[in-house]
């Protein structure tokens, strides 16, 4: 063979052989590595959506919680104010109560006073009486 045929039978073998490989390896390849990316791209997209998703639920947690702690807050001051107010109210009760008895006490007192008083005083009448008559020794 000369130079020349060679070379057209080298490249027309190589063209052969590079239509041969493109349909029996090169397409094939092709094929999986854009399945392959279609797949990863599908996936890709799929959690940047949860991850939205994701996001979204923590802010709306984090708002649910927001507004929870602040409704316990409120409802805790309520109580306190209801329980400062009940408090008040105890005290209050017991105060009136307490002078009730105080006063009470002191008519009980007044009047036990009152009640010795008028016994001393028919004491104090008979006593005298009788220190008179035995003075002067007769009936008075």
């Amino acid at each position: 063979m000369s130079l020349d045929s060679s070379i057209f039978f080298l490249l027309a073998t190589f063209v052969v052989l590079i239509i041969v490989l493109k349909r029996l390896l090169f397409k094939p390849l092709m094929e999986q590595i854009e399945k392959r990316e279609s797949l990863t791209s599908g996936y890709l997209k799929k959690a940047e959506e949860l991850g939205e998703i994701t996001e979204s639920k923590i802010e709306e947690y984090k708002r649910t919680m927001h507004l929870t702690r602040k409704e316990i807050a409120e409802d805790l001051a309520m109580v306190q104010k209801a329980a400062t107010e009940r408090q008040k109210e105890i005290v209050d009760a017991a105060t009136v109560q307490s002078r009730e008895i105080v006063e009470k006490a002191k008519a009980e007192i007044k009047e036990a006073a009152e009640k010795a008083e008028k016994g001393l005083k028919e004491n104090t009448r008979e006593i005298s009486m009788e220190t008179a008559e035995k003075i002067l020794g007769r009936e008075i």
